[in-house]
């Protein structure tokens, strides 16, 4: 087991701001916090505050970067940007738009996702959200009746609904029928 401390000013705990400590890290697992140094490596970020990531769930591009630019370069370089600023994972979201605009967006993310190797520092893409057009006429918010689609046809028709089946959330109307149902047949991959 590879076990060491990082040490720093300031802590973000769950419910408190602490001061001067260590947290100790072990095979790459945050452990318990203590003011006492431990008998380990200890890295010392003095007079630095320390706290969890940011994980954003809901983020159609950054840094001059947008999901449907349909760009795995732009999609990596956005992750790259958002780690920088403490985002340490995050669900690129498509837009309302034709089935075959939001295939192509998610096979983007999934190419940005398969070019990344172990040296890569951006913020993790775990999921992706897809952003309508899952709405019925009944439920059709402001959504141009055209993008209009069941969520099976979208996910059947991309080409990367087998690949990139990340899929993390779905935006939904409340009343959709059988929401709930199409979602569980979602496929499943674990964070």
């Amino acid at each position: 087991m590879a076990t060491y401390a990082v040490h720093a000013a300031h802590f973000v705990l769950p419910g408190r701001l602490t001061g001067e400590g260590y947290l100790t890290i072990t095979d790459g697992r945050f452990g318990s916090f203590s003011t006492e140094k431990p008998d380990c490596e200890i890295v010392d970020f003095a007079g630095a505050y320390v706290g969890a990531g940011l994980v954003d769930t809901h983020i159609h591009g950054f840094h001059n970067h947008a999901t449907t630019d349909i760009d795995p370069a732009g999609i990596n370089d956005a992750s790259v940007a958002l780690a920088q600023r403490g985002t340490t994972a995050w669900l690129p979201t498509t837009f309302t738009d034709s089935v075959e605009n939001i295939g192509n967006q998610c096979e983007a993310i999934a190419d940005a996702v398969d070019e990344r190797d172990d040296d890569f520092v951006g913020a993790r893409i775990p999921g992706i959200y897809l952003e309508g057009p899952f709405f019925t006429e009944k439920h059709k918010a402001p959504r141009t009746p055209s993008t209009w689609c069941r969520l099976r046809t979208t996910i059947s028709r991309s080409g990367s609904a087998g690949r990139a089946a990340s899929f993390a959330r779905v935006r939904w109307h409340p009343n959709t029928p059988r929401r709930q149902s199409t979602s569980r047949a979602l496929p499943q991959r674990a964070w």
